[in-house]
């Protein structure tokens, strides 16, 4: 429903707990990463505390 092209990027933050310090290390995870924030736009991030997936641009 919103694709990604149309955006900067789209970040989505995913973890097996609701809990905030795990939100907060997929969130460090995803910016420790220069690189990966410089190749965010107009594709889909899928970020866990270990794991970052990029998707391609459509």
């Amino acid at each position: 429903m919103y694709p990604p092209a149309q955006y900067h990027g789209i970040v989505v933050i995913e973890t097996a707990e609701n809990g905030i310090d795990e939100k907060s290390a997929a969130l460090r995870n995803l910016l420790e990463r220069p690189d990966i924030v410089a190749a965010l736009a107009g594709r889909l991030a899928i970020v866990t505390p270990t794991r970052i997936r990029l998707r391609p641009p459509l």
